[in-house]
Parts: structure tokens; sequence; C-alpha cells
């Protein structure tokens, strides 16, 4: 049996999201980028996901991580979404715990699509036939029983171009 660090009820642990507006080079003629949730609330975190190794945040548990929808206006020109983390941990910086420990997948894919987050940039979606996109992204955050208890924040920086 696994010795548990801190009684399961005082772990929690809040993801800041934040979708940036596309880089000034882009700004004139590039796709238009909205975030709908910029905020997220990890569902409670139990005895079983600690065992587990991480708390999921999904649309088919009612946890949406975050909702892009990118409108290239008028344009037909293909477009690549990328994603990074604003920092390489998460805040409160002094815990050590890695932007990598938040993990990320398209909401239809399964399970193990998904992807570590990084802090230099990784598409999330290339779309050669260009026009517009509505993008739902889960995520879960890996943690164990050494985790310290907290709010744990990071920002994640969205940014769309053209191909």
């Amino acid at each position: 049996m696994t010795r548990r660090k801190y009684p399961v009820w005082l772990l929690s642990i809040l993801l800041l999201m934040g979708a940036m507006a596309p880089a000034p080079s882009v700004w004139a003629d590039g796709p238009e980028l909205r975030a709908e949730i910029q905020k997220v609330r990890a569902p409670l975190i139990t005895v079983e996901s600690i065992d587990d190794g991480y708390v999921e945040i999904d649309q088919s548990r009612g946890n949406v991580a975050v909702s892009l929808e990118i409108d290239p206006g008028e344009s037909t020109r293909g477009w690549i979404l990328t994603v990074r983390s604003d920092q390489e941990v998460f805040n409160p910086v002094g815990t050590g715990k890695p932007c990598s420990d938040l993990m990320w997948k398209l909401d239809n894919d399964g399970k193990e699509a998904y992807r570590r987050l990084e802090s230099h940039e990784t598409v999330v979606v290339e779309n050669p036939q260009g026009g517009a996109a509505r993008i739902t992204l889960d995520s879960l955050v890996k943690i164990d029983w050494e985790t310290d208890p907290g709010a744990y924040s990071l920002g994640l920086i969205f940014r769309v171009t053209y191909i």
C-alpha cells in the first residue's frame, strides 16, 4: 500500500490556459484565433487518480480543457495551430513540477494520443485546406503521492499561422 504524503482532499490543481493573439508578423493577414475557456479547474483528485498517476480533464467528463475557434475569414490558405508552455515549470516555481507533466490531446483522439506539453512550439493541428475550425483539447496532469498539495498554474500560448 502506498503511503499518502497528504490527505487527498488537500490536493488541488488549477491550470491557467490562455490563448495569445498571433505573432505581430501575421496580424495583418493571419487567421483569427479565439479561446472560449481560459481557466480550468481539474476534477476532484481521488485516491484512485493518484494511484493511476494522473487526473484527466476532458469533455466526456464534463471538463473542457480548452476550446479554440480558428477563423481565417475569406482566406483559403492553409494554417497551422501550435501550442507551448509559457515557462519550463508550473507555478509556484519552487515546486519544480515540469510543464511536461501537463499532457494534451485532441478531444476525439484516444488515450494513447496524449502528448507532453513543451516550452517550445508543438504542432496541434495542420490544416492545409484552410477554412474555419473548432478545436477542443483534453488534458491530463501527472500526479503522484509526492506531489505537494496546492494550486498549480501554467500558461499556454497558442499561435496560428498561415502555411
